[in-house]
């Protein structure tokens, strides 16, 4: 991976995308380069911050709003080595100076996209809560785009190359715009050319060496930021690509299964949930007996019911189960790719509200029922699906 690569993306799931008005679509670029570059930057913090935590360089501290919170030294590692080293862009700390993005992205249109309200995708979970109210939320799908990403210069030639790489797998596991982590906004990688090579196309060696490479520019570049090892053995405080485990569970899985998008989108709906395992969308399921729903993302709210954590200050937190959808044309192959972060970064504290003319119920949260929340909802989302997934990452694959 060098100075040039070009990327060929076709849309596999409809997007909204969002302009300087939010709900609208912007009909000169569609896939709007910001968008792109805020992705591929916490992806590439994800990989940088797992390498920290499986080298034991990810100090984190007890916060009084937070399970578990980065602590400064390490939090300035992160962006350091994300910005400065990656080339995405930095700001000063410390004797280091700021440093603007070394990579541009321009996006030419190869096919215009057909655009749709969120009225014609009523069907879709994430879509309708954008709905409520009568918003008219702006739409696009079946649009083919090419990125042109260019590197004005090189300086750190290794972090360059993970950077590069980290957009690939950013595209692959995540959407872009409104319903990201819900499989929309999803494009495949129909071709990717760096300089005059081409790519191989097995996500479980990419996403290995991925991971090798952000291990060695940690291994690289630590002693200039003088980390120290952190010695207790807790979860991430934030999301990683880690291959540890905590209790038995893995810090980071990727999953594929083969399964309609539509249909693993609604698993986040108690309804749809229910109505499929219990065949009653009314039955509480497991996630809903024990209240850990929120382990899905907060808040989970409608008419003053369900979880929040506003009252300790926190608006929202998103679910650390990521989809993702792909179609034949994908380089890495079709299906539901499903990403699962177990992280510290929780609220301590969550109100339940079942009805509202009762009091909240305090929820308190740690690290222990991160874990057990975590397994609630695969155990229901595999029981839902009703297929068997492939697991991808940390690799049980043939190199």
């Amino acid at each position: 991976m060098s100075k040039y690569m070009k990327i060929v993306l076709k849309q596999s799931t409809p997007a909204s995308i969002g302009w300087y008005e939010p709900e609208c679509v912007d009909p000169s670029f569609y896939l709007r380069p910001s968008t792109i570059k805020g992705l591929w930057r916490w992806f590439t913090r994800a990989f940088i911050a797992g390498a920290l935590y499986d080298s034991n360089l990810l100090c984190s501290v007890e916060d009084k709003i937070h399970v578990k919170k980065v602590k400064k030294n390490s939090a300035n590692a992160i962006s350091y080595l994300t910005g400065k080293i990656a080339g995405l862009g930095f700001i000063d700390f410390g004797s280091f100076e700021p440093e603007a993005s070394r990579f541009k992205i321009n996006v030419e249109i190869v096919k215009w996209p057909s655009r749709r309200s969120a009225y014609n995708l009523g069907r879709l979970q994430r879509v309708r809560l954008l709905a409520l109210g009568g918003r008219r939320v702006g739409f696009f799908g079946n649009g083919e785009f090419k990125l042109n990403v260019s590197k004005t210069r090189e300086v750190y030639k290794e972090g360059e190359e993970l950077a590069l790489r980290t957009l690939l797998v950013s595209l692959s596991l995540m959407g872009l715009g409104k319903g990201s982590r819900r499989a929309l906004g999803c494009f495949d990688i129909v071709d990717v050319s760096i300089d005059s090579s081409r790519l191989k196309d097995n996500l479980c060696s990419f996403l290995e060496e991925t991971y090798k490479l952000a291990l060695s520019v940690v291994n690289r570049h630590k002693h200039e930021l003088k980390l120290r090892t952190c010695s207790d053995e807790t979860l991430p405080p934030l999301p990683v690509f880690s291959k540890r485990q905590y209790e038995e569970f893995p810090i980071t899985a990727i999953y594929k299964v083969k399964a309609g998008w539509e249909y693993v989108h609604n698993f986040f709906l108690r309804g749809e949930r229910c109505k499929r395992i219990l065949n009653d969308p009314r039955k509480p399921d497991t996630l809903r007996t024990k209240l850990s729903a929120w382990i899905l993302g907060l808040p989970r709210e409608q008419r003053r019911t369900g979880y929040s954590a506003k009252k300790i200050g926190v608006e929202r937190r998103a679910s650390p189960i990521i989809v993702s959808y792909h179609s034949r044309d994908h380089i890495f192959g079709d299906g539901v790719y499903i990403t699962v972060f177990a992280s510290a970064d929780w609220p301590k504290s969550i109100e339940w509200c079942k009805t509202p003319k009762e009091e909240p119920q305090t929820i308190g949260v740690d690290e222990g029922k991160i874990i057990a929340a975590l397994k609630e909802a695969l155990d229901e989302l595999w029981s839902y699906l009703g297929v068997k997934a492939e697991q991808i990452w940390p690799c049980r694959c043939k190199e």
